[in-house]
């Protein structure tokens, strides 16, 4: 590729490289690339939890469950009545439209 003009995301990258390269520098001299520096910073801020408790299996919140419940019937509830608000919209427009036959 002999071309005189250089690709627009070559130009961005390298603009990218040439920003970057303070930065960088930078973190090399505070040793951040440092394998030994970072592995010791992390292990320094290992916080170590005790487990949760876990629930009894008699300390079912029943009220909520069975509010939960009751939400997903209303819902269905909801769904089915907009449904058959539509077919009968459906069954009315097609009834309209069939040409009535006279005998």
């Amino acid at each position: 590729m002999a071309d005189d003009k250089q690709d627009p995301l070559i130009a961005s990258l390298m603009a990218l490289a040439v920003s970057a390269a303070p930065l960088i520098k930078r973190a090399r001299d505070s040793g951040m690339f440092n394998a030994a520096t970072r592995e010791d910073a992390a292990s320094a801020t290992v916080v170590d939890m005790p487990p949760a408790p876990t629930p009894d299996a008699d300390a079912v919140d029943y009220a909520a469950q069975k509010s939960a419940l009751q939400d997903i019937i209303v819902n269905q509830a909801m769904k089915i009545a907009a449904l058959e608000a539509e077919v009968g919209r459906l069954a009315s427009a097609l009834a309209a439209a069939k040409p009535k036959r006279s005998k």
